[in-house]
């Protein structure tokens, strides 16, 4: 396990290094924003504020949700709230990198798991 956080970190720290900073521009393309629903946590992870830990805890509190029968864990993301180190700061920091199943198309490769 171990190994598995460690690689991912890597591969992490390498996308960091290799991805312009600039935030989108109000209005940018949406189709270059990725759905929490749907996206993997090495996507989750490169969204600016995440990072590795909370994109890895957004994956397993959205595999817990559609376990319990919910067909998507996040409407909006307003929903992202009860994920564990997730807040409102958070929230207004990766607004603008989201978008929601009932948005449209996506980035989003659709894989469930880290």
């Amino acid at each position: 396990m171990l190994a598995v956080v460690l690689a991912a970190v890597l591969l992490h720290a390498v996308h960091l290094a290799t991805v312009d900073d600039d935030p989108p521009l109000p209005g940018a393309d949406r189709a270059l924003c990725i759905d929490p629903n749907r996206a993997t946590w090495t996507e989750l992870a490169a969204v600016p504020g995440l990072g590795t830990v909370r994109a890895l805890t957004i994956v397993r509190h959205r595999q817990n949700v559609v376990a319990a029968g919910s067909p998507d864990a996040f409407r909006n993301v307003s929903a992202l709230d009860p994920v564990a180190g997730v807040g409102p700061a958070t929230i207004e920091d990766v607004r603008r990198y989201l978008r929601f199943t009932d948005d449209g198309p996506t980035r989003s490769t659709g894989a469930d798991g880290p």
